[in-house]
């Protein structure tokens, strides 16, 4: 079948990432250098009146390079229009390559951490990556502010008190575009399509789970060579040969582009009903798919830029004025990772010192006001608990825009 369950295989997926890394934790520097935590500062300004150093980790090129400008400039939108303060404390950015693999990654956050002796860490795009700086920001005590990876299993079995997310876990995402698949899209001989990497397991195992428990029947999955395939035809074949009546699918960056606009030139946009990770075809890649992308079906999203709330529309009108473009769910994300730590601070006072008030304030920051509307964080699982969406790409006004056709509910993620 090609299926993946969620739980065990989100697992092994987790501990094969850590492996490809090479051992990070054993490398000495790490180990020399935990002293220099939020615990035991090691030349970090702990004190409320000291400036702040936060490191943004995000793709600067190759195939993630527009999610990761996305995600910069969310958090630079915070910092602008609060003053470039959080918690009161003057603000210090500094920014570091997420690279093209974990250890690209690591490298970053190791000299983030040991060298320029951050404060605080938002970013990280990829789950591999994700799962390759684990280990190193929780020996080190320094809160990693997750803004996009998605892993599951980062929320669950291999939660952190230093690591955290403002965007979703993938067992959010899929489960809460299941139900509305099944009753929308198709409720049998449906085909997951995504790439190959402990991410595109993840999301396709917790939709393959939730669809089958809402009465639906997956066929088969696909999964490409992750930030290789270019050509998705043999894939497109097989799907099209294989009788499928529905696809899901979960792609991103340079990839969804290329996605989007074969499926429809394949021919199957018209033959085979799609819906698929909002990703696909949000406002971070419709300039890129233009007309291909409507009628495209973005779900599991946590924020849509037509979001009907006035945190929202002061929100996109700041981020349009300032970049000239839609505000993506990357963005969204990443403003509300600057918000996370400057709620934290205000009940630290500033302080980043203490380590144990640092992480109780990290998992019990309050209310958010966010663009995305309804959002508090999980203190048992270190993600955010909100509503998720299903947006429809259109044409207005000779512009692409996605309208919001479904609020799924709110979603948040079990422990186990």
């Amino acid at each position: 079948m090609g299926t993946h369950g969620d739980g065990g295989v989100a697992r092994r997926q987790f501990l094969r990432g850590l492996g490809a890394t090479g051992a990070v934790l054993a490398l000495p520097s790490l180990a020399a250098a935990c002293g220099n935590s939020a615990a035991k500062s090691g030349g970090r300004s702990t004190g409320a009146t000291s400036t702040l150093k936060v490191g943004v980790l995000t793709p600067l090129g190759g195939v993630f390079e527009t999610v990761g400008k996305e995600m910069r400039n969310g958090f630079k939108l915070y910092l602008d229009t609060h003053g470039n303060k959080l918690g009161g404390r003057k603000v210090e950015v500094v920014t570091a390559d997420e690279g093209k693999a974990p250890a690209d990654a690591t490298q970053a956050g190791q000299r983030l951490i040991f060298s320029d002796k951050v404060d605080f860490v938002v970013g990280v795009v990829t789950s591999a990556d994700a799962v390759a700086l684990r280990d190193l920001f929780d020996q080190a005590k320094v809160p990693l502010i997750i803004s996009n990876a998605n892993v599951t299993a980062l929320s669950t079995t291999a939660k952190s008190p230093w690591v955290y997310r403002t965007s979703a876990s993938f067992q959010q995402q899929g489960a809460s575009a299941a139900k509305w698949f099944y009753d929308n899209v198709a409720k049998s001989d449906v085909w997951v399509m995504a790439d190959d990497f402990v991410g595109g397991h993840d999301i396709a195992g917790a939709f393959t789970k939730a669809f089958a428990d809402a009465g639906g029947k997956v066929a088969d999955s696909v999964f490409t060579p992750f930030q290789k395939t270019t050509d998705f035809q043999p894939y497109l074949t097989r799907v099209r040969n294989g009788g499928a009546k529905g696809v899901f699918a979960f792609f991103g960056g340079s990839e969804a582009i290329a996605f989007v606009k074969q499926y429809r030139s394949f021919g199957l946009f018209d033959t085979i009903p799609i819906a698929g990770q909002g990703s696909l075809a949000d406002s971070a890649v419709l300039p890129a798919e233009q007309d291909d992308a409507i009628g495209w079906r973005g779900t599991g999203n946590y924020y849509v830029p037509t979001l009907d709330n006035p945190t929202n529309a002061r929100f996109r009108e700041q981020y349009t004025g300032a970049f000239d473009e839609e505000p993506s769910y990357y963005a969204c994300s990443s403003y509300d990772a600057g918000q996370l730590i400057d709620l934290a601070l205000k009940k630290t006072g500033g302080k980043t010192s203490d380590a144990d008030a640092l992480v109780d304030a990290l998992e019990h920051p309050g209310e958010f006001d966010s663009p995305r509307g309804q959002m508090t964080m999980d203190a048992a699982t270190h993600n955010p608990a909100e509503h998720f969406y299903v947006y429809q790409d259109a044409k207005e006004n000779g512009k692409i825009v996605s309208k919001v056709i479904a609020d799924t509910g709110v979603f948040t993620q079990p422990t186990g």
